[in-house]
C-alpha cells in the first residue's frame, strides 16, 4: 500500500503545482511596468437603459502588478468598460480615468489586450 501512495502523492503534487497561476507583462510607461495577474481576470457582458434604448456593456476587471526597477510597487484594480461595443473606458483603483481615445492611454490597451478580452 506505502509503494501506490507515495507515487500517488508525487503526481498528484505535479499535477496540481502546473495548474497555478501566472502573471503576463502587459505594457510600461514612465518606467514602470506592467503585469496581468491571470487568475483576476473577470468579464460581465450586461445592457444598460439610455433614453428608453438599451445598449450592451463589456465589462472587464482585473489586478494589475505595478513593477519599477523589477520590486513590486502596488497592486492596481483595473475596470474597462466598453459601451455599445465601441468606445472602451478605464478606472485604475477607483481614482484615475481615462480613456482610449489619447497616446496616454496606449499602456491601457495594451494592459486590456493582455487579458485576452478585447
Amino acid at each position: 500500500m506505502k509503494k501506490i501512495f507515495l507515487p500517488l502523492i508525487f503526481c498528484l503534487t505535479i499535477i496540481f503545482s502546473s495548474a497555478s497561476a501566472q502573471d503576463i507583462y502587459a505594457s510600461s510607461k514612465d518606467g514602470y511596468e506592467y503585469y496581468v495577474m491571470t487568475e483576476t481576470i473577470n468579464e460581465r457582458d450586461y445592457t444598460t437603459n439610455v433614453n428608453g434604448k438599451n445598449y450592451p456593456v463589456k465589462e472587464v476587471t482585473v489586478n494589475v502588478k505595478k513593477i519599477y526597477d523589477g520590486a513590486l510597487v502596488k497592486v492596481q484594480h483595473w475596470k474597462f468598460t466598453s459601451f455599445n461595443y465601441r468606445t472602451w473606458q478605464f478606472v485604475i483603483d477607483d481614482t484615475e480615468r481615462g480613456s482610449f481615445s489619447s497616446v496616454k492611454s496606449l499602456y491601457a490597451q495594451e494592459i486590456l489586450r493582455a487579458t485576452g478580452k478585447w
